[in-house]
């Protein structure tokens, strides 16, 4: 999947479960990138990553009805301008264990029950993304 900038959802065949993994992979060129996991009024993970020279600052947060219900930061991301970048995010019971770069960062514990995200969706500016979702990788 060749996923551009500009809000389009990609819908998950299947729903999403325990188990699966997603990938996605690019240059961050500038100013800020969303990804989000998504049904309908609901966020169960974005991260908004924004950059700053060589490095950036890394936000997950979970939405319901527009409203943030839960929110994490981390310091910097090994994500710059510039630079490529591959995250993976593995759903697991407790939440979405989040890897960027190599390294395991964070884990976002689940806020939204997983049986209401009905897909994904990249947005915000720079070059498109290069995504796939696996099931049970």
């Amino acid at each position: 999947i060749n996923a551009e900038y500009g809000g389009k959802v990609y819908k998950f065949a299947e729903g999403i479960k325990q188990g699966d993994t997603f990938l996605f992979f690019g240059r961050f060129m500038v100013g800020t990138f969303i990804f989000s996991i998504r049904g309908k009024g609901v966020e169960g993970l974005r991260i908004t990553i924004k950059a700053k020279g060589a490095s950036g600052t890394v936000m997950f947060s979970a939405y319901k009805g527009g409203k943030m219900v839960s929110k994490a930061t981390g310091p910097y991301p090994p994500v710059g301008r510039g630079n490529r970048y591959a995250v993976l995010i593995e759903v697991a019971k407790i939440g979405y264990y989040i890897t960027i770069n190599g390294a395991r960062y964070t884990v976002f514990k689940h806020k939204i029950a997983l049986k209401l995200l009905t897909g994904y969706q990249f947005s915000g500016l720079g070059k498109a993304a290069r995504a796939r979702w696996f099931r049970h990788f």
